[in-house]
């Protein structure tokens, strides 16, 4: 029995067996039928982050061969398999959308407009309806990060001012308002206006005023003076995603031939993805990127300005992708490889395949669950790839 005003304890210990969804109930009773009822539910979860295993095969016209999850070294019930029929991309979008989505990504203004970017073109069922309604939670997260002058903080509204991140963070709105989300169009003029400001601002480093050209000329708003100033510094640039940028900037002024200049040029600068020492290039380093993410991000833009239509099937073979570990890329290059994929990804291969009991006769490229071991066999004239990803708990 417990006194009048007594409070007292009860410990108890809560062991989780699995990943899930755990359902709580307290209930206690008292004299004279009391009752009191309190139900509360507690995600049960690993404290490592969801790792991708990756497999990719080549199923040749006639061919059949039995699918099976690999579920070895996963915690029991934490894995999903997914397969994608048709990707003719050197990765698996599949599994980038699982890194991006499932893994662990600390708040901050470069994450949550990076994990919003793609959500603005990628479609189902590379998505899930789920996954596509978080747009606005990331939409609603990058708007939080708004200062009172307009422009981003990386953590919060009260930093400082980034430049580069501001470009971004606009870029994602303006796209995110284009697919649908609901972005209050002052806050997109408010980031305009500051953008505005920046491209004037010569004393700060010139791939953030081509970003702030670049964003204005989405906006429909492009300053033609600033960006003919700016290429003046074409010969100069060494990142490829701002020359991309600037070509892409000319092009909508009208300045074909300084465009390709600058668009081929982005091509051309673009170097080794890999090695010890990209990171030394302080541009980079300012801009949150990379190689690699440049190599996604350029011929993205590339396609985006109807430009080079002859260069755009070398460009697509040569994307990065394979051999990668997409656990172990940063939110701006899985960002730009799953926009990439957006853009340039599918390439209308056709996929015929008899799916266990099922026929598939659809262009691809095509996601489905895979649940249990199932044959499939290819039914059309040409050689399918088929990569299944599994991401889970280890």
């Amino acid at each position: 029995f417990l006194k009048v005003q007594a409070i007292h304890l009860l410990p108890v210990t809560l062991t989780g067996t699995g990943e899930g969804t755990a359902h709580l109930t307290l209930r206690i009773t008292g004299p004279g039928g009391y009752q009191l009822i309190r139900h509360w539910d507690m995600v049960v979860h690993s404290t490592q982050p969801p790792v991708s295993k990756n497999h990719r095969l080549t199923l040749v016209a006639g061919s059949q061969h039995l699918l099976k999850p690999d579920l070895q070294g996963f915690i029991p019930g934490s894995s999903t398999t997914a397969v994608t029929l048709g990707n003719t991309l050197p990765f698996n979008p599949k599994v980038y959308v699982q890194a991006l989505y499932q893994g662990w990504h600390c708040h901050s203004l470069l994450n949550a407009a990076s994990q919003g970017l793609p959500l603005t073109i990628l479609k189902s069922p590379l998505i899930t309806p789920e996954q596509a309604a978080k747009l606005q939670d990331y939409v609603n997260q990058v708007l939080n990060d708004q200062r009172y002058d307009g422009a981003f903080g990386l953590w919060s509204n009260n930093g400082d001012a980034q430049p580069w991140l501001t470009a971004f963070a606009t870029e994602f709105l303006l796209r995110a308002q284009k697919a649908g989300a609901t972005v209050p169009q002052p806050t997109i003029d408010q980031a305009l206006h500051w953008l505005s400001n920046e491209v004037e601002e010569e004393s700060h480093p010139v791939f953030d005023r081509i970003y702030a050209v670049y964003d204005l000329s989405l906006a429909g708003k492009a300053p033609a003076g600033a960006i003919r100033m700016l290429a003046r510094h074409m010969d100069q640039l060494t990142m490829p995603l701002a020359l991309a940028q600037l070509g892409s900037a000319l092009n909508t002024i009208g300045e074909r031939h300084l465009a390709e200049q600058a668009l081929q040029k982005a091509i051309k600068s673009q170097g080794p993805i890999g090695g010890d020492w990209w990171w030394g290039r302080s541009d980079w380093d300012a801009a949150f990127g990379s190689p690699l993410r440049d190599a996604w991000a350029v011929p993205t833009i590339i396609a985006q300005t109807g430009l080079m239509p002859d260069a755009m099937v070398k460009l697509r073979q040569n994307l990065p992708g394979a051999g990668l570990e997409p656990d172990s890329l940063t939110t701006q290059e899985l960002a730009w490889a799953l926009y990439a994929d957006g853009v340039l990804g599918g390439n209308n291969q056709p996929v015929h395949v008899q799916w266990g009991q099922r026929t598939i006769q659809q262009t691809g490229p095509v996601v489905l669950p895979l649940r249990q071991a199932i044959n499939i066999r290819n039914l059309g004239s040409k050689a399918l790839t088929v990569a299944l990803s599994t991401t889970g708990i280890t």
